[in-house]
């Protein structure tokens, strides 16, 4: 089987692209022919592939906090993703961490061009901008489609949003009815969530890591049947991605 797997969010950690790196090493150790292409601001954090990956590195790097809808519209990876599907078509491509700063485009490319398309998405980094899901970095969220709400939160000072200074200068701006308010715009969240929803909704697969994100995707607006949980371990995932392929050739 081709798989081209996609580390899809932009400036992840360390960590996370050390793991997914492994998921496509494992595909490989089992027979896949393996295609990695992570997003990420400097190639030099990668780690090194192991054997029988491809590594094709995108370099691009998200716009700032407050450019809500921008930060989930990625042209480079677009392009990039585009062009490797069209130059050796796959059987799947496997996007990893749609939501956050990834692009909402991958899985409708993909699937337009004729691969299967398979999203292994966070629940949090879906609904929530700021990816926590705590209303100003504090108490937990359960309203994720109200954009005056989401405005608001964004609009405070708090860990993962915009500083004390950007805040207030906002608070003043807003009281003498200024068009510079520094802050995220009400009408950018509901751009947002059409925008994430529809990358999620065109996926052949998706997978969630626990029913509680399964959940919190059936009330963002996805159907809980098409939801399923990520078996996470990349021989059970296979096996999956080859009943989704043969489905589809039947």
């Amino acid at each position: 089987m081709n798989v081209i797997v996609v580390s899809a969010s932009r400036g992840a950690a360390s960590s996370q692209l050390a793991a997914e790196g492994h998921y496509a090493c494992e595909l490989a150790r089992l027979g896949c022919t393996v295609r990695w292409l992570p997003v990420v601001a400097a190639p030099d954090r990668l780690p090194e592939p192991g054997p029988g990956v491809r590594l094709e590195p995108i370099v691009s790097r998200p716009p700032g906090f407050v450019a809500v809808a921008s930060r989930v519209l990625d042209a480079i990876a677009d392009q990039a993703v585009a062009c490797a599907v069209a130059a050796e078509l796959p059987d799947v491509v496997h996007i990893l961490g749609l939501g956050g700063t990834a692009s909402v485009n991958l899985a409708w490319m993909a699937n337009r061009l004729g691969a299967r398309a398979v999203v292994s998405a966070d629940a949090h980094q879906v609904v929530c901008h700021r990816g926590d899901l705590r209303f100003a970095g504090r108490t937990e969220c359960t309203e994720w489609r109200e954009p005056a709400r989401c405005a608001a939160c964004t609009g405070i000072a708090a860990p993962g949003g915009i500083g004390p200074v950007r805040a207030l200068l906002g608070r003043a701006l807003a009281a003498c009815r200024s068009p510079y308010d520094p802050r995220p715009v009400q009408g950018n969240f509901r751009n947002r969530t059409e925008l994430v929803l529809g990358g999620v909704l065109v996926a052949d697969l998706l997978w969630v890591g626990s029913a509680q994100d399964r959940d919190r995707l059936a009330a963002f607006g996805v159907r809980r049947e098409r939801v399923e949980i990520d078996p996470e371990n990349a021989a059970l995932r296979l096996e999956r991605l080859r009943s989704l392929v043969r489905r589809g050739d039947s």
